[in-house]
């Protein structure tokens, strides 16, 4: 499809990549896939609030997004996406706490 071309020419022309972010916002489609160039690129807010607007906070994976929150090396980043995730675990587990399957070890 056109989002995918517009994503591979990024290296050439820098906008193409939020042409394409903007076309599958406008589309509704590839959720995941905008998350994960969210993610990519540092946006952990914007990805955030894409996946609460498309109501995956319950689904999406926690390891993603902490190890991406030690990427920016932002401390408040970090603090703020990982009690994002507990305020979750608390809400579905009853527990702030991380389960094992999720791998979020490193990051406690």
């Amino acid at each position: 499809p056109v989002v995918c071309l517009l994503l591979s020419l990024e290296t050439a022309y820098k906008p193409a990549r939020q042409l394409a972010l903007d076309m599958m916002s406008r589309l509704g489609i590839a959720t995941e896939e905008m998350i994960e160039v969210f993610l990519a690129e540092g946006r952990l807010v914007s990805a955030l609030n894409l996946v609460k607007t498309n109501n995956l906070v319950d689904t999406v994976s926690a390891r993603k997004f902490l190890e991406a929150a030690e990427k920016t090396k932002d401390r408040i980043m970090f603090f703020n996406v990982f009690s994002f995730f507990e305020e979750r675990n608390l809400r579905l587990y009853g527990s702030g706490n991380f389960r094992r399957s999720e791998q979020c070890d490193a990051y406690v």
